[in-house]
């Protein structure tokens, strides 16, 4: 029977989106509770003209109580437009260099004393962007396939190809920078496979892939300080609740070895190993068990070669998203994902490695819970070698932070008018 007029005997709720807003992003959701048996009747297409006809007549009212941020920015209010963001930060030449991407730019600065020194207008919105620490190449996932920058000239050096029919999901490159490893998924994800691909850099080809079947999908993929392996979250059962996660080590040579990590009942979408490769920590989300299921975050480390999780937390300002290890290996950063409404309400928490004890945490300002419409991003925080500073982003900002008080100590974005 045509799901559209199925009949119910209860209540049904459908989603309205009143969008339009002039900045890119849905103004407001709103749900419209309507009776049983006109929601199972009503064509797609007449619901599709229901809602056209409620945007129209409630456009202005929102227009008022929620003005866009273009509108905003004309009074002095608001965040920056969309088109002028930073939702990625990393350290690339050892420290020498501080990327900040988001949009369609990629800003450089040098590092002590910081100084913006190149900015790149892409001719495309920005996907996933990774670094090299010890190196200079910066990959970017655009529209054509995945560019590959010099950081230290700003020349672009080659394009590696991704089939259309694909969607990035994962990128990774080498600490050195001569190896670059890739998750690709059909668009088509219901029936999708998941591709890992690791690429020569200088030649630009590929030299290994392994394929997932139907019903796994990949977020999370890290390279060892070595360069010699891969760690990759392989989540099960994906697109259901009981999603579950086996972290893989893949070695980067063609008669390399692989080997099963460990498992959890989390999805994992960040990996990250320790400056000396003992460690990798893990970060995700599950779904309670019960009648109401609720979502939980979680970080965790992990020994690899014991292959067992040494500690974990989770919960509301326990979990970290996006963490980071810092240089001496002693601590592991990240930001605390809370479910308040309140700008201010996500902390940048840091942990001890051994114990996972909350060492420090203080507010950052963020836009929509850690700006959700970028969570593609790979990077919010990065420990530069100095493991007293800390570079963090939310959209809106880029500050360097002293790890012992994170205290702002410099803001480098917002840019002065006359620096960019």
């Amino acid at each position: 029977m045509d799901r559209e007029k199925r009949l119910s005997p209860f209540p049904r709720r459908v989603k309205m989106t009143l969008s339009g807003l002039g900045d890119g992003r849905p103004a407001t959701n709103g749900w419209l509770t309507v009776a049983a048996r006109e929601a199972s009747i009503a064509t797609r297409e007449n619901r599709h003209m229901f809602e056209s006809k409620l945007n129209v007549m409630l456009l202005p009212l929102v227009w008022i109580l929620v003005p866009p941020s273009s509108a905003l920015g004309q009074f002095g209010m608001g965040s920056p437009p969309v088109a002028d963001r930073v939702d990625f930060v990393a350290f690339a030449g050892s420290g020498t260099f501080l990327v900040g991407a988001g949009y369609n730019k990629i800003r450089i600065w040098s590092f002590e004393p910081s100084r913006l020194v190149r900015t790149i207008t892409t001719e495309h919105a920005i996907g996933y962007v990774a670094v090299a620490p010890k190196g200079t190449l910066l990959a970017v996932r655009c529209y054509r396939g995945i560019c590959l920058w010099d950081i230290e000239t700003g020349e672009l050096s080659k394009t590696l190809p991704v089939p259309e029919r694909f969607r990035l999901r994962g990128l990774a490159v080498s600490p050195d920078g001569t190896h670059l490893a890739s998750v690709q998924g059909e668009s088509h994800e219901t029936e999708a496979s998941v591709t890992i691909r690791l690429w020569d850099v200088e030649r630009g080809v590929e030299t290994r892939s392994f394929v997932q079947g139907p019903g796994r999908d990949i977020r999370a993929i890290a390279f060892a300080p070595d360069g010699a392996t891969i760690a990759v979250g392989i989540v099960h059962d994906w697109g259901t609740r009981s999603e579950w996660t086996e972290i893989r080590l893949i070695g980067t040579g063609c008669d390399q070895p692989e080997r099963t990590l460990g498992r959890t009942k989390t999805a994992v979408r960040d990996l990250v190993f320790s400056p000396d490769g003992r460690l990798l920590g893990a970060a995700g989300g599950r779904y309670t068990s019960g009648f109401l299921p609720t979502r939980v975050e979680e970080v965790s480390v992990w020994s690899v070669s014991d292959e067992k999780r040494l500690w974990w937390a989770e919960g509301p300002h326990q979990s970290l998203v996006r963490p980071v290890f810092s240089p001496d290996g002693k601590w592991i950063a990240g930001i605390s994902w809370t479910e308040s409404s309140s700008p201010d309400a996500n902390e940048i928490v840091i942990r001890d490695i051994d114990t996972g004890r909350i060492h420090s945490r203080g507010r950052i300002r963020t836009r929509n819970h850690l700006d959700k419409y970028s969570l593609h991003s790979p990077g919010r925080i990065a420990y530069s070698p100095d493991p007293s500073l800390l570079a963090a982003c939310s959209g809106q900002r880029l500050v360097i932070l002293d790890t012992s008080t994170l205290a702002v100590r410099e803001t480098l974005w917002p840019l002065p008018a006359e620096s960019d």
